[in-house]
């Protein structure tokens, strides 16, 4: 592997990572308000799920192959971002 590759490599399990997981985080923290549950439990769900899905995104953003785990991880930033977006903030 060489530099540039291993730089790509850890770019895309951190920050491509954080992005995904931030905003799947808020795309299941509006959809557990929509749902009915208060905004603050709805948050700290979300949250607590939100981490274990950064750490398994973390391990496959290094086992796939640079090119899909970056594809990927900016499909579910678009995605995620598109939808909350599109659903608004839940009412009280």
């Amino acid at each position: 592997m060489t530099g540039g590759a291993i730089v790509a490599r850890v770019a895309a399990a951190l920050a491509g990572n954080y992005a995904a997981t931030a905003a799947s985080g808020a795309l299941l923290a509006v959809l557990l308000a929509r749902a009915g549950m208060a905004r603050a439990d709805a948050v700290v769900a979300a949250s607590i799920v939100a981490i274990a899905g950064f750490l398994v995104m973390l391990i496959w953003a290094f086992h796939a192959p640079i090119w899909r785990a970056w594809f990927v991880l900016a499909g579910i930033v678009a995605a995620a971002t598109m939808l909350v977006h599109l659903l608004g903030p839940a009412t009280a």
